[in-house]
C-alpha cells in the first residue's frame, strides 16, 4: 500500500514539474508576452477599399410627406374611450392605427373625442416633419392636455 501512495506522489510531483517547465520556456525574438497593451497595438485599422465605388445612401433632401394628404379618423373603442387612425392619400389601409394613448403604459384610449383628435393631428404634424415614424412622449401628450 505504501508503494502505491509513494508512486502516486512521485507521479504528481513529476507532472507538476513538467507543467511548470513548459510555462518557463524561453521566448524567441518574435514572441512577445500577451498583455493588454500589445494586444491591440499591431491590429490593422479598418480602411475603405479605394476600388469600392458603393456610395452610402443619402437621406432624402426633401420631405417625402410635404405634399402628402392625410386623413384623421377618430374612432370609439369598446371601453367608451377614443382612438384614431391616420390614412395616407392613395393607400387602401390605415397608415397608423392608434386605439390607445401612445407612449403611455396601459391600453386605455383617450377620454374624449377631442383629445383623440388633438393627439392625431399632433402625430400628423410630426409625420410632416420627416423624422421617421413619429414617437409621442408622455410629456408631449401632457403639453397637449390629453394625458388625463
Amino acid at each position: 500500500m505504501k508503494i502505491l501512495i509513494y508512486s502516486f506522489v512521485f507521479l504528481a510531483v513529476v507532472g507538476l514539474m513538467g507543467a511548470c517547465n513548459s510555462a518557463d520556456k524561453p521566448k524567441t525574438a518574435d514572441e512577445k508576452p500577451v498583455t493588454a497593451e500589445n494586444l491591440f497595438n499591431n491590429q490593422p485599422s479598418i480602411q475603405r477599399d479605394p476600388k469600392d465605388t458603393a456610395k452610402v445612401p443619402d437621406m432624402p433632401k426633401e420631405n417625402p410627406f410635404a405634399n402628402t394628404k392625410f386623413e384623421l379618423k377618430v374612432t370609439p373603442n369598446a371601453d367608451n374611450s377614443w382612438g384614431y387612425a391616420i390614412w395616407r392619400e392613395g393607400d387602401d389601409h390605415a397608415y397608423i392605427i392608434q386605439p390607445h394613448k401612445p407612449g403611455v403604459s396601459g391600453i386605455r384610449g383617450f377620454n374624449t373625442k377631442e383629445q383623440a383628435t388633438k393627439a392625431g393631428n399632433f402625430v400628423i404634424h410630426k409625420i410632416r416633419q420627416n423624422t421617421g415614424m413619429p414617437r409621442v412622449t408622455p410629456q408631449e401628450l401632457d403639453s397637449l392636455g390629453v394625458l388625463n
